[in-house]
């Protein structure tokens, strides 16, 4: 695969980031009534939490969108993607939720979208891995 192509599969995975990170902050209470439902973190840390994802998600979507960073931008997005299925799994088989909150309040997304959504972007990701330069043969 060419460096245009893992550039662009970079980016369309940064830009879902990006727009996940400032529709939760456009509705931040939204998020957070939403994020409640999982009951991941003690109620005192939900709204440190919640800005946290809120600004790791656009710092490394923008990151993605332009391409600095490629390959720790890549670990760390993979790693938050993973991190996530895992609690989106989770809370919907102890819990019962019915929306991801994967785009804060702003858009309803079903936990098994959510979980589809993450796997396509983690396929993304893996694609989108830089490829190492090969030594010149001398």
């Amino acid at each position: 695969m060419g460096a245009r192509w893992r550039l662009a599969l970079g980016a369309l995975v940064g830009l879902s980031f990006l727009l996940a990170g400032i529709a939760k902050a456009v509705d931040f209470e939204g998020f957070m009534l939403k994020a409640t439902y999982y009951r991941a973190v003690p109620y005192v840390w939900m709204v440190r939490t919640g800005w946290a994802t809120v600004g790791v998600e656009i710092v490394l979507g923008a990151a993605l969108l332009v391409g600095c960073w490629r390959r720790p931008s890549i670990v760390v997005a993979a790693a938050m993607l993973l991190g996530f299925s895992v609690l989106i799994a989770y809370a919907w088989h102890a819990y019962g939720i019915v929306d991801c909150a994967c785009f804060g309040s702003l858009a309803d997304t079903p936990p098994w979208l959510g979980l589809v959504k993450n796997v396509v972007m983690l396929g993304m990701l893996a694609l989108a891995w830089p490829a190492r330069a090969l030594p010149r043969s001398g």
